[in-house]
C-alpha cells in the first residue's frame, strides 16, 4: 500500500522480528516519528488485547489485520518456528507474504547471543521497556543451566525459519528491507549513523520526511546502548553452564558470546 494521498501518513508496514533483535526498541523509535503508528505485538498471547485467540487459518489473520489497520499503519511482530500462531510457519509465512504491506525483517548476526539473550528472558520474564528494576533484576537473577539439547535445536530450527521466510518473501515480490540487530545497536554505531539508518527505515515506509528535532532527541535516548542495554557479558557470566555454550556452540558463523 502506497502513503496516505497528502502524504502525512506512512504506508502500512511490518517489524517481522526475532526476539531480542530489538524490535520493541525500533517499534518505539519509528513512533517518535510523525505519520507513524505502530502496534506492538498485537498477535502475543499475553499482550493485553491481544488477538491471537481470534486467529486459526489465514482468513482470521486477515479479519485481524483489517482491525489493526484501522488504527495503526504498522505493526512489530516476534516471531520464532511454532508461535505464536501454534502452526509451524504457516501464519507467520502468510504476514510476510503480503504485497499491501512493506516488510522490514529484523534479525540479529549474533545468532548464539540472541538465543542465550531469549533464554535468559524466558528465566526472569523480562522482556523489553526496561526500567531500572528490571536490569537490577537480571544482572543479580540466579539463572539455572541453560539446555544444550534445546539451544542446539534453535540454532537449526530458526536457521531454517529464517531461509524458509525470505525464500516466502521474495516468492511473493513483497517490498522488504532487511535489518539486522547490530546495524542499529552495536556499541561501535555512532549515534549519527543510527538517526541515518532511522531516516532511511522512515523512506521505505513512505513516512513524512520533514526534520523533527524533538523526535530525533527522543530517538538518540532510545537507541543510546549505555542507557538501554539489558545484557552485558557479566550478565552471561551468571548462567552456571555459560563456559560451555561458548565452547560448544560459538562459531564465527552462529556467533560469539565473550569475544
Amino acid at each position: 500500500m502506497a502513503s496516505s494521498d497528502n502524504g502525512t501518513e506512512a504506508a502500512r508496514f511490518i517489524i517481522f522480528s526475532l526476539p531480542r533483535c530489538g524490535s520493541t526498541t525500533l517499534a518505539r523509535a519509528l513512533n517518535c516519528y510523525p505519520g507513524i503508528r505502530c502496534a506492538l505485538e498485537p498477535f502475543i498471547p499475553d499482550n493485553q488485547g491481544s488477538r491471537k485467540n481470534e486467529i486459526s487459518n489465514a482468513e482470521t489473520l486477515q479479519r485481524a489485520l483489517a482491525q489493526i489497520w484501522s488504527a495503526y499503519n504498522g505493526l512489530k511482530h516476534v516471531w520464532y518456528p511454532n508461535w505464536p500462531f501454534g502452526r509451524a510457519l504457516d501464519l507467520n509465512r502468510a504476514l510476510v507474504q503480503r504485497t499491501d504491506v512493506k516488510i522490514i525483517f529484523l534479525t540479529r548476526r549474533n545468532e548464539l547471543r540472541r538465543l542465550v539473550s531469549t533464554e535468559m528472558s524466558w528465566q526472569t520474564n523480562v522482556w523489553g521497556k526496561y526500567t531500572e528494576a528490571d536490569r537490577e533484576r537480571v544482572r543479580g537473577y540466579d539463572y539455572e543451566r541453560l539446555s544444550t539439547a534445546r539451544i542446539e535445536h534453535q540454532l537449526q530450527s530458526v536457521a531454517s525459519g529464517i531461509s524458509l521466510l525470505r525464500d516466502a518473501i521474495a516468492a511473493c515480490g513483497a517490498s522488504s528491507l532487511e535489518l539486522r540487530y547490530e546495524d542499529l545497536f552495536a556499541d561501535h554505531v555512532f549515534l549519527a549513523d543510527r538517526l541515518r539508518l532511522l531516516s532511511r527505515l522512515r523512506e521505505f515506509i513512505d513516512a513524512p520526511a520533514q526534520c523533527d528535532a524533538q523526535a530525533d532527541f527522543a530517538v538518540a535516548r532510545l537507541l543510546d546502548p549505555v542507557m538501554n542495554k539489558l545484557n552485558l557479558p557479566d550478565t552471561y557470566e551468571r548462567i552456571p553452564n555459560i563456559a560451555e555454550i561458548e565452547q560448544r556452540f560459538g562459531s564465527d558463523e552462529s556467533g560469539w558470546l565473550f569475544k
